[in-house]
């Protein structure tokens, strides 16, 4: 008889191992308590323009050679998702060769791929953040039986994508795709040969649900907090919009950062970051 764990923790007993079937996300994560983690404090870093010899644009947040460089503007960087947040990739485009920025990339690579930064959703999208972040979930199997797992994901309009706990030997777990209708979600994952779907709500910033996996009777609830939910260190910053035109001809992207300025129509409003406040 060989047991083994399955995505949301039961152990499956299975005769000599015959069919033996990786099911998704058993790993119980250590120090996990089931209850809301308190803010963290965070402090914007500043963000510079790269400006290569043949015009190519990167962000980066290490300072150019030039002499005492301002940071273009500031945002967040973290290893884990804040909630609330959005995460931005800077990504190279496989037909233009030039780095643009993106709310998401291409499904998949988010488990191999962070963020560039985090920043603020737009004013005008800000919804978008309400699902944004890090996730310590708590499943619940018909037997009874408990699972810990914590996964990653935010929203582009009502498309969910994400990533599992990457520091576990779930990382090549996948979220492959899902919908958010305020209150409702509904997601699917798939862990080797198994998949599973999930449905929910959100109410007073805590995810309920069902899961269930498509391929056998295995089910059960879950309930979702926030993980690593944060709070701006000090309030010595200003909320300014991050706009990207990509020019038609070359492909180049063309960055600006304010509120109140004439902006091309094809100029895409990526989040809001930061900028120091003018001291008096």
């Amino acid at each position: 008889m060989v047991r083994i764990k399955s995505i949301f923790g039961v152990l499956q007993t299975i005769p000599n191992g015959r069919g033996l079937t990786w099911l998704f996300l058993a790993t119980i994560t250590a120090g996990w308590t089931g209850h809301a983690e308190p803010s963290k404090e965070v402090e914007p870093v500043g963000i510079y323009i790269h400006t290569s010899e043949n015009d190519t644009v990167t962000l980066s947040f290490q300072q150019p050679d030039s002499d005492s460089p301002t940071p273009f503007f500031f945002a967040i960087t973290s290893p884990k998702w804040p909630n609330g947040m959005i995460p931005i990739y800077q990504a190279r485009d496989k037909q233009t060769k030039q780095w643009k920025l993106n709310r998401r990339l291409t499904h998949g690579k988010e488990n191999f791929t962070d963020p560039l930064f985090f920043a603020l959703p737009p004013a005008s999208g800000s919804n978008e953040g309400i699902l944004s972040g890090r996730w310590a979930c708590e499943a619940k199997h018909w037997d009874g039986s408990i699972d810990f797992l914590h996964w990653e994901m935010a929203l582009d309009g009502e498309t969910i994508f994400g990533r599992f706990d990457q520091d576990t030997d779930y990382r090549f777990a996948w979220l492959i795709g899902g919908t958010f209708k305020d209150p409702s979600l509904h997601f699917k994952a798939e862990y080797i040969d198994a998949n599973y779907e999930l449905e929910g709500s959100l109410t007073s910033n805590i995810l309920k649900g069902t899961w269930k996996q498509t391929e056998d009777a295995d089910g059960g609830t879950w309930t979702a907090e926030p993980a690593y939910p944060v709070e701006m260190a000090n309030g010595n910053w200003k909320m300014v919009h991050l706009y990207q035109t990509t020019s038609p001809t070359t492909g180049k992207q063309e960055l600006s950062v304010g509120d109140a300025m004439p902006l091309p129509d094809d100029s895409q409003i990526l989040c809001r970051v930061w900028l120091p406040k003018k001291q008096p």
